[in-house]
């Protein structure tokens, strides 16, 4: 039959279930009831068929049919006490963080368990809409649904589509606030670079900015580092025998130029 035994259970639903799935393999079956009891039995190992065999020897062995075993099953393993609990537990049953379809789900396992009053299908829409999440009662009626078939379709569908509208959202205010944090860095780098270039000193050795041996700044390298002419950077000849010198006579200060560094109207002292 491809029925799994029971071995005892401390939960009721799981038991119900075990007792239903055995009851529905009788129907499909065909199943004789003059043999349910005994396949029932069959299926009991462990401290389920502890509890058959102390039930039968107590009782006499005088239950022969399914509907007097079930009975004595359920005083057992689903007493009114555990009923109670479980429609207690649908009444307050909500969605919480769980999809609509799980949701759902244990709802359905519930229902089952509650009394009359709340059997009827409108009163299960109503329950099943007040158990959901605020964002999804606030995109629908309950006045516009039959039955719990069709609201589960209708907010399944809606569920779907506010997380795909809240995926958006979220990529594209991630790619905008990327966007500003590259502006951001950029301006820094502009801001930081400018104070910089701004800090540049004079080269204490030829009095040029550069950014060569010496550690300053100024437009090309340094020509006291090379060893080259201060005045024209040329590596033939010394300051001393700058060809420019001359040039520079009659200019400012009587002509005299420095031969450190060939600037006029100042001079090395020696």
């Amino acid at each position: 039959m491809g029925t799994k035994h029971l071995k005892g259970s401390t939960d009721p639903i799981e038991a119900d279930k075990w007792r239903s799935r055995l009851i529905r393999k009788f129907k499909s079956n065909r199943c004789l009831d003059d043999y349910k009891k005994d396949i029932t039995v069959h299926f009991l190992e462990g401290d389920a068929h502890n509890w058959w065999v102390a039930v039968d020897k107590c009782i006499g062995r005088s239950i022969e049919r399914i509907e007097d075993f079930e009975q004595e099953f359920n005083k057992k393993y689903f007493p009114a006490q555990a009923w109670d609990r479980l429609e207690a537990k649908f009444l307050y049953l909500t969605q919480g963080r769980r999809t609509v379809c799980e949701y759902e789900e244990e709802f359905n396992s519930l229902r089952r368990y509650v009394g009359k009053e709340l059997d009827d299908e409108t009163v299960q829409v109503c329950r099943f809409f007040c158990g959901l999440r605020v964002e999804l009662r606030t995109h629908c009626s309950v006045l516009t649904f039959r039955t719990v078939s069709e609201l589960v379709e209708k907010v399944a569908l809606l569920e779907t589509t506010l997380a795909e509208e809240s995926w958006v959202k979220s990529h594209t205010q991630h790619a905008l606030g990327s966007k500003s944090n590259d502006r951001k860095r950029k301006r820094e780098q502009v801001v930081e670079g400018g104070k910089s270039s701004g800090s540049r000193s004079e080269c204490a050795q030829c009095c040029r900015r550069h950014g060569g041996e010496c550690g300053r700044r100024h437009g090309g390298e340094c020509w006291k580092a090379m060893g080259a002419c201060t005045r024209c950077g040329s590596k033939d000849h010394a300051i001393q025998n700058c060809p420019k010198m001359d040039q520079g006579h009659g200019k400012g200060d009587n002509g005299r130029s420095c031969f450190h560094c060939g600037k006029t109207g100042l001079y090395k002292r020696e």
